[in-house]
């Protein structure tokens, strides 16, 4: 609302409208902001951006860096049944976590996949530093990559048991190797390197008008090395096998998982949420279709080196990559 006073643009009335309406929801509250008991002479007008590639500032408040990718933002609207996936690029800058390469948050009509970033303070920090977020949110709770520790790490967890078995330490960026937008699909390719030996490739393709959102995955590490893909479903349950339920505000969403190798679909022990593991054969490919509304139901496999979804008299044949 005050960013609609200083700039006289509709867009900030709208979106005003909406942030309120999502704190009513929670029943939450405002703060008075000096400035905003103002009537505004706008009418609110909704944003009509679609997918975009954010960059960023790389440095801090007090020390400004380069531009850098910072999100890849992919949307099928602005309206709250509308698709939206959010993908974190980096792991630096002043609040940083590891979530370089991930999928942030997928919604429509409610959140679907998101970070887990419920935990309990850390009580013998100071109360500023003592908070469960940044950099303290482990990997394991975003959606995404996950590869063994090794060295030092692997063998304290060894003897101790303590911290888990998967490394924090993902690279500061991930590289956006495509990025585009057209009519039936906007897609992007992005790629973390040099991770313990690790390399992962990511491409998100992301079909408007209701179609579905596909995930391809690959992996490659050192030999005999382990990883596993992450995914954090909300109010799922797996209904056959590789294939998970989703519900968003009484609405049926399905999610298909399967691995392009010898990897299998499992819930990780110490709730990671569902994902694909590793054969421990040093690669990790699979891939995740997200499916609504007529699409729930579709037949997803394999063919040749082609990735087919069938719903009645609609097809969809994408090459994989």
């Amino acid at each position: 609302y005050l960013g609609a006073i200083l700039f006289r643009d509709p867009r900030y009335i709208w979106l005003a409208g909406r942030a309120v309406e999502a704190l009513e929801q929670r029943g939450g509250y405002l703060f008075a902001q000096p400035g905003v008991e103002a009537p505004v002479p706008l009418e609110g007008r909704s944003p009509t951006e679609g997918s975009c590639l954010i960059y960023g500032d790389s440095g801090l408040p007090n020390q400004r860096g380069p531009l850098a990718p910072d999100k890849i933002v992919f949307r099928d609207g602005w309206g709250k049944n509308a698709a939206y996936l959010l993908v974190n690029l980096r792991f630096t800058g002043w609040h940083r976590y590891k979530a370089t390469g991930t999928v942030t948050l997928v919604y429509k009509n409610g959140v679907l996949s998101a970070d887990v970033l419920d935990g309990k303070p850390f009580s013998w920090l100071p109360v500023g530093r003592s908070l469960f977020r940044d950099k303290r949110v482990p990997r394991e709770n975003l959606n995404g990559l996950v590869v063994q520790k090794t060295g030092m790490a692997a063998v304290l967890y060894g003897l101790t048991g303590i911290g888990g078995p998967w490394a924090q330490d993902p690279p500061y960026y991930a590289e956006v190797v495509a990025f585009e937008t057209g009519p039936e699909r906007d897609w992007a390719h992005i790629r973390l390197v040099g991770w313990r030996g690790w390399q992962h490739d990511r491409w998100i393709y992301f079909y408007h008008n209701g179609g579905p959102i596909i995930v391809v995955d690959k992996a490659q590490g050192p030999a005999g090395a382990r990883a596993g893909l992450v995914w954090h479903i909300a109010n799922g349950e797996m209904v056959v096998e590789n294939r998970f339920r989703l519900w968003s505000n009484d609405e049926p969403v399905e999610m298909v998982l399967f691995p392009l190798d010898r990897g299998e679909v499992r819930e990780y022990d110490d709730g990671a949420g569902v994902g694909i593991q590793g054969s421990g054969q040093s690669v990790l490919c699979a891939i995740a279709v997200l499916l609504f509304g007529k699409w729930i139901g579709t037949e997803v496999e394999k063919s040749g080196g082609d990735l087919r979804l069938k719903s009645g008299s609609e097809e969809i044949l994408m090459p994989l990559p």
